[in-house]
């Protein structure tokens, strides 16, 4: 395999410590939890002394984490302190889960959103990557395919269909099929991983149902937009505030669309804005987020900013 030096910087690095730190990003997706996962299990598989800990996730939320993910043990004493630590999936650092990343001995950036904040010892940032976990699988085949088994797989593969939701994303490449190819070679259950991520039971149908029933359509249909109060979420029992931006997609009409909803933690609005074909990203930044292209996150400090984001919507539609 044609030597990488980036790739060989970042094993060097890792082969360096006995102990490694993970981290995500809040409100974590799959692509960054499963970077973590899958990191995880190879470097303890290969490195049999080395601890490995990913940063409070014992605290996610069952439903986030949906049993696909074993439990992991809790970190000993000065851990961090002692440790590596590796950022997945992450663009900045205000959006790092744990604060505490800090406190490690030095950390490696590894993301594939725009590189809009550099930060890090080692920073691999590539944006013409579908995933984060596209990025992990090819670091870990050329890294030693010999323990990089169907377990590590499924985990990676879950990451790359989740962000490219299920390959539609024109951010799928040649490069992330073949990634994809080479990571269902192993022989791990794709149908597992369907059933964990796609199966919805009775109660999130009809909460998907309510929040499309608040949908606003304004330009012929062109901009949709649905603004979850709390009083939703609790009206349905849902404890987990995922974007359920996805209600609003595949509508024909609607070119721009996006979600919102109160981060009480926070103490802001955060929102979810998509479209099929239209450069968002811009319009994210404006509003304190980013992302990619067609698809990025943005927070408003008060609900009345909503309209100034609508203004900015139908000035890049019209």
């Amino acid at each position: 395999m044609k030597k990488n030096k980036l790739f060989d910087e970042i094993i060097a690095k890792i082969e360096k410590y006995d102990k490694i730190s993970l981290f995500f990003h809040s409100h974590p997706d799959y692509d960054a939890l499963c970077s973590c996962y899958a990191l995880k299990l190879f470097i303890e598989a290969k490195y049999t002394k080395k601890q490995v800990y990913i940063a409070r996730f014992n605290n996610l939320q069952a439903e986030i984490t949906k049993n696909f993910f074993p439990k992991i043990k809790n970190k000993p004493a000065n851990f961090l302190t002692q440790s590596l630590g590796i950022i997945c999936d992450t663009a900045n650092i205000e959006r790092i889960a744990a604060p505490e990343f800090s406190k490690t001995k030095e950390y490696i950036k590894i993301d594939h959103h725009p590189n809009i904040e550099p930060y890090g010892s080692i920073i691999w940032v590539d944006d013409t990557a579908s995933a984060c976990c596209e990025m992990i699988a090819n670091l870990l085949h050329y890294w030693d395919d010999k323990y990089f088994d169907k377990e590590i797989a499924k985990y990676l593969y879950a990451g790359i269909l989740t962000d490219t939701n299920r390959f539609y994303y024109t951010s799928c490449t040649c490069s992330t099929m073949q990634t994809a190819g080479m990571l269902i070679d192993k022989k791990f259950d794709r149908e597992e991983i369907y059933s964990v991520l796609y199966l919805n039971n009775l109660n999130d149908v009809k909460f998907n149902n309510y929040l499309f029933s608040k949908a606003v359509f304004i330009e012929n249909n062109k901009i949709a937009y649905i603004i979850a109060e709390q009083e939703d979420f609790e009206k349905f029992n849902v404890t987990t505030k995922t974007p359920f931006v996805h209600v609003l997609s595949n509508i024909s009409e609607v070119q721009i669309w996006f979600i919102l909803y109160y981060e009480q933690d926070m103490k802001v609005w955060k929102g979810s804005l998509r479209s099929r074909n239209i450069v968002i990203s811009d319009i994210a930044k404006k509003f304190n987020g980013g992302g990619h292209k067609f698809a990025s996150g943005f927070k408003l400090e008060k609900i009345t900013d909503v309209k100034k984001l609508i203004s900015e919507i139908v000035k890049l539609i019209k």
